[in-house]
């Protein structure tokens, strides 16, 4: 789940914001070196650390809300005393 992903969703910045906003803007895909003018998958490391941070979350809730929709409810033991 990556930068794609990411700016799916609707983000808040603030006046602290000011790195990651560059950051954001400066991100750039890998070119392709056998086709000029498509990109990779892969993206630069420069400029990364402010979209790496928003995409950590991002992935974690979609996996938690996959976990949880295979996940069967558990029984509830009767314990008799």
């Amino acid at each position: 789940h990556g930068v794609k992903k990411v700016n799916e969703y609707y983000q808040h910045w603030t006046s602290d914001s000011l790195n990651c906003i560059k950051g954001q803007r400066n991100f750039r895909y890998i070119e392709d070196k056998d086709h000029k003018g498509r990109f990779t998958d892969k993206t630069t490391h420069e400029w990364s650390h402010g979209m790496d941070s928003r995409r950590y979350p991002v992935a974690s809730h979609i996996t938690e809300q996959r976990v949880c929709r295979t996940m069967r409810p558990h029984r509830r033991l009767a314990i008799r005393r």
